[in-house]
């Protein structure tokens, strides 16, 4: 599945909007699969407390260009990245090489169309992330986990 030019990374993706649904995070959340990611906007830090597996961490600027990446993020632990915007959690040993995506910036999609900033997200909402535009180390084998 591709937008345009770019390649949609994780197809269901879930936006984190409320006090106690981004208190919780992915606990009560089905297991997430190689397809789902999980987004948290306007957050800087993260908790894995009262988690039963480890989970792979991307942090995003405001542009939703790649900052930092935390793999293998274990139970028990919390993180703070500096000067990031939102987050990104998706379930751990994700396949795609995402450090060396850094600087490369992300877009969202709604039902075909990129979401902006005046586009509102329920919490049921689910969406696409997709890398902006694919290069030579997204190969179309790569491109679906």
């Amino acid at each position: 599945m591709s937008i345009q030019n770019g390649c949609v990374l994780w197809p269901y993706s879930k936006a984190m909007t409320g006090f106690w649904q981004r208190c919780r995070g992915m606990i009560g959340e089905p297991e997430p699969t190689l397809s789902h990611a999980f987004w948290f906007p306007k957050c800087r830090a993260v908790h894995s407390f009262g988690m039963k597996a480890a989970i792979d961490l991307i942090a995003v600027d405001k542009e939703l260009r790649l900052l930092a990446v935390e793999r293998h993020f274990c139970p028990g632990r919390s993180i703070r990245f500096k000067g990031c915007y939102g987050i990104i959690e998706l379930a751990a040993s994700s396949p795609w090489p995402l450090e060396s995506w850094v600087g490369q910036q992300f877009v969202f999609i709604a039902q075909g169309e990129r979401i902006n900033e005046t586009t509102k997200l329920s919490p049921t909402d689910y969406f696409g992330i997709a890398l902006k535009s694919c290069d030579e180390r997204v190969s179309a084998n790569e491109a679906t986990p």
